[in-house]
């Protein structure tokens, strides 16, 4: 943490009450979705400035009238949020990024070195209003000053905890709507994309989609022709990893299903002939979202799929092309995120 950031925190201390004449210590509300090891050296190094560690078993709880500050560890994004307790308010001091360049354990030793800088004078503070520091020293030798007084603060409140993170609010759902392009047999062809995404844990994402043609491709040789066209429907799951300037990245996989369509022409008499197949195709999909409103995203992404049985367009015995191997989709549209 850079010196600035942490001389901002130092001076948001100036303004927290504590009790007095209060012999228990005072306490910080912990909350964390990280993993063990960081939540042991972070809980070890608010208890190692004499602070009590708080960790309710549900978020939304009331704060205890001794507590002054609140810990939040948020695993997407990964960040540490520092509260401070004004009254019967919390206000957001200061946001700790993690270093996803480094190792966890250097990275956890970085946030708990830069937390216990905001957590000493606070405990000073606290130690002080309880009558626990002995008092300066006398200015002149024969003339000791008076101790110092501390005005009492207010009475103390049951403030009411932070409310959950807008992250998890916005990023739970999500609806997409985009027109995409399809390698089939004989050449590319249009269509719109459907789909809808929900959270399931962390970063997990389960989604559904479907894609209707709008446009076909067309396969020629000599004076016989046929149009080719899909109708996909997609089921599976995406990961999505730590944004990076504002962009989301991910990567999953799943399964489509994918009706095949050939219409076949020919020159009189012979007539003109359609063709229809289902086949399974397995698939990998990537993308990014880019935000540019509270609930809007435009996403870019694609996925490569591939079809175990054979799915074949022939004019007679020949064989003209080949669908599902592979099938590549790119698309390109918004996201809504209620």
């Amino acid at each position: 943490m850079t010196r600035s950031l942490l001389r901002m925190i130092l001076i948001g201390l100036g303004g927290v009450g504590c009790a007095l004449g209060v012999a228990r210590a005072q306490s910080v509300r912990y909350l964390s979705e990280a993993s063990a090891p960081f939540d042991r050296r972070m809980v070890a190094e608010i208890e190692s400035v004499g602070l009590r560690v708080e960790q309710p078993a549900i978020e939304r709880e009331p704060l205890p009238a001794d507590a002054v500050a609140l810990i939040r560890v948020l695993r997407e994004p990964p960040v540490i949020e520092l509260w401070l307790v004004r009254g019967q308010t919390v206000e957001l001091a200061a946001t700790l990024e993690r270093d996803p360049s480094v190792t966890e354990e250097r990275d956890t030793i970085r946030i708990a070195e830069a937390m216990r800088g905001f957590l000493v004078p606070l405990a000073e503070r606290a130690a002080a209003a309880t009558g626990t520091l002995p008092a300066p020293p006398p200015t002149v030798a024969d003339q000791p000053s008076p101790p110092p007084s501390v005005p009492p603060p207010p009475p103390a409140a049951s403030p009411v905890a932070p409310p959950p993170s807008r992250v998890h609010q916005e990023r739970d759902l999500g609806f997409g709507l985009a027109l995409a392009l399809s390698t089939l047999p004989g050449g590319l062809s249009g269509s719109v994309l459907v789909n809808g995404r929900q959270r399931v844990v962390s970063a997990a994402w389960v989604e559904l989609g479907a894609a209707a043609p709008l446009t076909s491709s067309t396969l020629d040789r000599g004076s016989a022709s046929a149009d080719v066209e899909a109708r996909l429907l997609l089921a599976g799951a995406h990961w999505n990893f730590h944004e990076l300037l504002g962009v989301s990245l991910r990567a999953g996989a799943g399964a489509m299903l994918g009706a095949i369509r050939a219409r076949g022409r020919a020159p009189l008499p012979r007539p003109t002939k359609l063709d229809s197949t289902l086949t399974l195709l397995p698939y990998l999909s990537g993308g990014l979202e880019l935000p540019f409103a509270p609930a809007l995203a435009a996403d870019l992404g694609g996925f490569v799929g591939y079809a175990p049985e054979r799915v074949d367009v022939a004019f007679g015995s020949e064989v003209v092309g080949t669908f599902g191997r592979p099938l590549v989709v790119g698309h390109v549209g918004l996201v809504l995120r209620p």
